[in-house]
């Protein structure tokens, strides 16, 4: 992009600078193309450069040197720069798509390690589990970031995914989002939330054992390369979380069994999505 980018804009200077203009119509130029590629560098970088290019060599112009000798030592010493960068990467290949299935991995025990916590503090909250709490939010925020940024650059590689696809890790990360929207959600209520009573406490204890074992077995999938084993009932405990509530009623607790649900439901979604890819032979 940056090479075509820069051929096009030495192209066009030197078409505008065929007349040789004066040199206040030189400086009306630069600035004009400097102004273009600050207006455009979010749109396209292929433009960019080319407007670049272009108030490069009408500055150069501006300050006595041949229109066309600037234009050709810019395209002579980007496409030198590009041709050692692609070599370099073929001998050296840094392929994110090779990072992706690991970063996500990381993902999921991130969340694994911030939902178990927090579903225990409405078993037994203290200063000390909040303090750890919050750390293991951060944590899952950064891992987030990280497979986020790995499959942006997955993406933009000219070379085909094998271990997950594009499509795939896609669908993992908003799986994922989904996961941690619903345990921001109960983090936020956590403070306001009623006290769970004896009857919820067992099954949510269960429900917290079965996520954590869900996300490590698909974590494991992932760094395998594997189909995930068999995953806990997830469903089947979410189910019997609403019931023991139910004995119960308080609209406190509501966030609790809508947003477990959101959880399980993720997870579960997550699940189908490794299961297809290693079906087609990702």
């Amino acid at each position: 992009t940056r090479v075509g980018g820069t051929v096009a804009g030495a192209v066009v200077a030197s078409a505008l600078a065929a007349g040789h203009p004066s040199d206040p119509l030189y400086l009306l130029l630069a600035v004009a193309f400097a102004a273009a590629g600050f207006a455009l560098f979010g749109v396209n970088y292929g433009v960019y450069s080319a407007t670049i290019t272009a108030y490069v060599v009408f500055l150069l112009a501006l300050a006595g040197s041949p229109e066309h000798e600037a234009a050709l030592d810019r395209v002579g010493a980007t496409v030198l720069g590009g041709a050692l960068a692609v070599a370099v990467y073929a001998l050296w290949p840094t392929w994110s798509r090779a990072r992706v299935p690991l970063d996500l991995a990381e993902l999921l025990d991130a969340q694994r390690r911030y939902a178990t916590r927090l579903l225990h503090a409405f078993l037994a909250a203290d200063e000390a589990a909040a303090a750890a709490l919050r750390n293991a939010q951060i944590a899952a925020w950064l891992a987030r970031s990280n497979a986020e940024a790995s499959v942006d650059a997955m993406g933009n590689e000219p070379v085909r995914p094998k271990a997950v696809t594009v499509r795939a890790a896609l669908a993992i990360l908003a799986a994922s989002r989904r996961f941690g929207v619903a345990a921001l959600t109960l983090q936020a209520r956590l403070e306001r939330t009623a006290r769970l009573p004896d009857c919820a406490r067992p099954a949510l204890g269960v429900l917290a054992d079965h996520l954590d074992a869900a996300l490590e077995t698909m974590a494991g999938a992932l760094r395998r390369r594997a189909d995930p084993l068999p995953l806990p009932p997830l469903r089947e405990a979410q189910i019997a979380l609403k019931r023991a509530l139910d004995l119960q009623p308080d609209a406190q607790l509501g966030a609790l069994v809508s947003e477990t649900d959101l959880m399980v439901d993720a997870l579960n979604t997550m699940a189908e999505v490794l299961h297809r890819l290693r079906a087609e032979g990702g």
